[in-house]
């Protein structure tokens, strides 16, 4: 967990926070759900939202800070084992099934060739 920046603040005009123009997973049998709500475009923070009725503690809320390039390898390589579908997704680096099932990330297409050495 990120500590939260000093200062901050949610402004009046992010409320009421929603799916709208943000991320929301769920879970194929709709028992867990992931979400993330962007806070601060600038800062890079977005409020988490993680439901998990199964588990202890059934639900988690916190603050990161993550650029939406990261977000998204997240959410690719998280989220994307057949069983998590997308309601709502701001970000194109989230590719989706026909079904609306998150896509698998492809490791290969993030490695960095390295230099040749000299």
């Amino acid at each position: 967990m990120i500590p939260l920046p000093p200062g901050l603040t949610i402004p009046a005009t992010a409320l009421p926070l929603n799916e709208r123009g943000n991320i929301w997973l769920a879970s194929e049998d709709d028992s867990g759900h992931s979400a993330w709500l962007r806070l601060d475009s600038d800062k890079h923070l977005w409020l988490e939202i993680s439901i998990r009725p199964m588990n202890y503690p059934g639900m988690n809320v916190t603050v990161i800070a993550v650029t939406d390039e990261e977000l998204a390898k997240h959410i690719r390589t998280t989220f994307a084992d057949g069983f998590w579908f997308v309601r709502k997704c701001c970000l194109d680096a989230v590719p989706v099934d026909d079904q609306h099932h998150v896509v698998g990330y492809d490791p290969v297409e993030s490695c960095e060739t390295a230099s040749p050495e000299s």
